[in-house]
């Protein structure tokens, strides 16, 4: 089967009348992405999943989540990380708690491979969006991204991620801050122990 087959089959088999085909061929989008080249899987797949979001049932959204995590490689390694920011941001709003949550531990998953740089200028980024998002979602998502960004940010801009996190903390919505006090031993290792302490 060619490439631009294996493509062409992946966005079939999504209009599938039956979910369990739309769930299976949306677990091989890393094989698929892996077949198609980095150049092609970031040009043409990448725009395809972004815009399957606002298409598709929560459970082939959650298969997409998961298997986006494992796409990097795929995509030409960490240097292309920030590539799958678009669509696991998305995933990130989304209302179902499931989608929400695999899309974030995917989104951890990539950044532990986007060199230090890619953290500062394609992820603190997505943190600030999705922190002061409108919808509630988004502030959740956030929460449990900081962990993420805290390593490479600089001594002099750490106060700054320290205090997002402990606005989301007192958030108007309960769910916002329990995801807060969920994430916050994760951020709790990598903050330094005297101002952790202190703060």
């Amino acid at each position: 089967m060619s490439n631009v087959d294996a493509f062409s089959l992946l966005q079939e088999e999504l209009k599938s009348d039956e979910i369990v085909d739309q769930v299976a061929a949306a677990k091989r989008i890393n094989t698929i992405a892996l077949g198609m080249g980095a150049d092609r899987a970031k040009s043409q797949l990448l725009p395809f999943l972004r815009n399957c979001v606002d298409e598709y049932t929560d459970e082939i959204l959650l298969a997409i989540a998961e298997s986006a995590g494992g796409m990097v490689q795929a995509l030409g390694g960490g240097d292309h990380g920030h590539t799958l920011i678009p669509l696991l941001e998305a995933l990130c709003e989304k209302e179902e708690t499931i989608v929400r949550a695999k899309a974030v531990e995917s989104l951890v998953q990539v950044g532990k491979a986007m060199p230090a740089n890619q953290i500062q200028n394609e992820f603190v980024p997505l943190v600030k969006r999705l922190s002061s998002g409108d919808f509630f979602p988004s502030r959740i998502s956030a929460a449990g991204l900081f962990a993420t960004i805290y390593p490479s940010t600089p001594s002099n801009m750490r106060p700054t991620i320290r205090k997002q996190y402990e606005q989301l903390s007192k958030d108007e919505m309960p769910m916002v801050r329990s995801a807060v006090f969920t994430h916050m031993p994760a951020l709790a290792a990598v903050v330094e122990k005297d101002i952790f302490a202190s703060e």
